[in-house]
């Protein structure tokens, strides 16, 4: 999503994001702003957005701060309700709908400053031509993202909704969501029990305890033997012992009995996630795997239409654009990658494009797909969250977080 101009109202004055959930909106002359003593003017780039259809859904989350727990552990920043076409405008896209955004990180503001709301007027229309708005499109993955990365890429590839599933199954098999139960395991326990006091209390037993803290595995039957052994030789155990350094994975043993049981959520053998409560995790994984086919509207002007190159690389795509021969140098010169695609996409914004389209030969054949190179370009369709079974009942409201369609 491209920058926008947002306005925040409030009694209080003087006040500093700070990460709890804020609301703004791009049309200054909302009730709730107006009505309030201060008003603040920040401009907003979301780089993980959550998009909603549903004004109902941002109003609510004033009253449910496990769904604002939910969209930040998924690593979304903005909630969004706004019309693909407009960003000042509702989702609706109809009449004095405004467009309403919650700040859940303070990272995607910057020039904060207060304003004088007698001064401010209707937001400038930012409205996009209809035949610019590009789906909507599907994207394939077997990774958990917002954002796209665009390092080993030219752009980001969004076509059918066939498409996007064909691609997925030829390149991978379905990604792999897992929930893993970890707990201390007996050793954990008894290295902790005897860390608080807890173990045999005998000068065997304190021998038995240092052993427990520098040696990784220890044979049944130890403490049996050392209690067998006189003062004499306990003491040169000890002794022998003292001088070696505590393991690592005693404290990571102590640091598993101290978190208990809990739930790792896991994606192709990375830890995407990890608690204590099993609802908690199931919820997350049966989120991430929403996930996967990403829906969009690519916002593309005037792109540059190619052959399907299927491997994309930035020599194939130099040679299609035609005529860019102060590019060769750059990129013979270019030793990365990312550098290469840089001066790639640069070359296609400097022959007027803005993105590239191609008719798929592999995947849905016969399809319009699009490369975006740009993450302004894509305005994600964000999927459904699952709901929890049980959340507990707070509140968000503070006199600075209310908001209400303007009238």
């Amino acid at each position: 999503m491209k920058p926008i101009i947002v306005y925040h109202g409030s009694d209080q004055s003087d006040i500093i994001p700070d990460g709890r959930p804020l609301y703004a909106t791009p049309d200054p002359r909302y009730r709730y702003t107006q009505a309030r003593a201060h008003v603040y003017q920040a401009k907003l780039s979301p780089k993980s957005p959550y998009i909603t259809d549903k004004v109902s859904f941002v109003e609510s989350l004033r009253s449910d701060p496990e769904r604002i727990r939910q969209l930040k552990l998924l690593g979304y920043d903005t909630v969004v309700y706004a019309s693909p076409k407009n960003p000042t405008k509702g989702a609706s896209g109809l009449g004095d709908d405004s467009a309403q955004y919650v700040i859940l990180s303070p990272s995607v503001l910057t020039q904060w400053q207060a304003v004088n709301k007698r001064e401010l007027s209707a937001p400038t229309e930012e409205a996009i031509a209809s035949d610019a708005l590009k789906g909507p499109v599907y994207h394939s993955t077997t990774s958990f993202f917002h954002g796209f990365d665009f390092n080993n890429e030219i752009g980001a590839h969004f076509g059918s909704r066939r498409a996007a599933s064909e691609r997925l199954s030829t390149t991978h098999q379905s990604p792999d969501v897992e929930v893993q139960e970890l707990s201390p395991s007996p050793l954990d326990n008894l290295r902790a029990r005897y860390a608080s006091g807890g173990g045999e209390k005998s000068p065997a037993g304190m021998v038995y305890g240092e052993l427990l803290k520098r040696l990784r595995h220890l044979k049944p039957g130890v403490l049996a033997k050392l209690k067998s052994m006189n003062e004499d030789e306990l003491l040169s155990v000890m002794d022998d012992y003292r001088s070696k350094p505590v393991l690592d994975d005693h404290h990571a043993s102590l640091a598993r009995v101290k978190q208990g049981v809990h739930y790792n959520v896991c994606c192709e053998g990375e830890v995407l996630f990890e608690s204590p409560s099993k609802q908690d995790a199931q919820w997350f994984k049966e989120a991430v795997q929403a996930h996967f086919t990403k829906k969009a509207y690519i916002v593309m002007e005037n792109p540059l239409h190619l052959d399907d190159l299927g491997s994309w690389t930035p020599h194939d795509i130099l040679n299609s654009l035609g005529e860019q021969a102060d590019c060769w140098p750059l990129l013979a010169k270019a030793s990365t990658n990312a550098e290469k695609f840089n001066i790639v996409r640069q070359a296609v914004v400097e022959a007027g494009y803005d993105g590239i389209s191609y008719t798929n030969e592999v995947e849905d054949k016969g399809s319009l797909s699009y490369l975006a190179i740009s993450n302004d370009q894509i305005i994600p369709i964000s999927p459904q969250l699952p709901r929890m079974k049980s959340a507990p009942e707070n509140t968000l409201d503070s006199p600075s977080e209310t908001m209400g369609r303007r009238r």
